[in-house]
Formats: C-alpha cells, sequence, structure tokens
C-alpha cells in the first residue's frame, strides 16, 4: 500500500520500479550487442524493465528501472517539462573554456544541456 499525505494512492500490481545504483563501467540501457553489462542487469527480476533516461558508462548514479511505460513517457518526453538535475564530480579543476561552454550549452544525443 502507498499513501501520500496520509491519502492512499491506487497501486497497480503489474508495474515495476526500481531505483538501481549504476556504477562507472554498466551502461543505461536494456540490452548491449557489444556484452557490456547493462543496468537492468542490476536489477533482481524476471520481467521486461528498462532504464528511464541515461547515466554515460563513465558516470554512477541513481537509474530508475521499470516497465511503466507510462511513466517512462512522462519523464523522459520532452512536451512534459520534467527538469532534470545533475551532480558532477569532476577530477582536477576544468579549464574556464570548458566552463564557459558548459555554462552555455552542449549538444548531446538527445538534445541541449547546460549547467
Amino acid at each position: 500500500m502507498v499513501r501520500l499525505d496520509g491519502n492512499r494512492i491506487p497501486v497497480n500490481p503489474d508495474l515495476v520500479h526500481f531505483l538501481a545504483y549504476k556504477p562507472v563501467g554498466v551502461i543505461s540501457t536494456a540490452e548491449d550487442t557489444h556484452g557490456r553489462r547493462t543496468v537492468v542487469e542490476l536489477v533482481d527480476t524476471d520481467l521486461r524493465v528498462w532504464p528511464v533516461g541515461r547515466l554515460d558508462a563513465d558516470s554512477e548514479g541513481l537509474v530508475l528501472v521499470t516497465n511503466d511505460g507510462d511513466l517512462t513517457n512522462l519523464i523522459t518526453h520532452p512536451r512534459f517539462g520534467i527538469t532534470k538535475t545533475y551532480v558532477v564530480l569532476v577530477d582536477g579543476d576544468p579549464s574556464p573554456s570548458a566552463i564557459r561552454s558548459l555554462s552555455s550549452g552542449v549538444e548531446l544525443e538527445d538534445g541541449p544541456a547546460r549547467a
């Protein structure tokens, strides 16, 4: 049973939601044709699940893994305007030009990002 502010929230028993810690070297996909370990392999389930969003292989952090297509769409589709916040720690000191580049925005595979 799930409650929010004392109110019972209906839960679909067919849907699963996991918050998985993705270590460095693990990729944020459901399957990999190159045999690399995936974040889905970290979750103990026989259900077909997928990660919501991505972290680079060189990154570590929490990734939502689910079989909930509606939630995945709500979180990832740009039309819903869900803001994502990432905390990044870097080794050493980034150059002034790297800081300017991140502040003005960089183009990623799935669209623009900025710090």
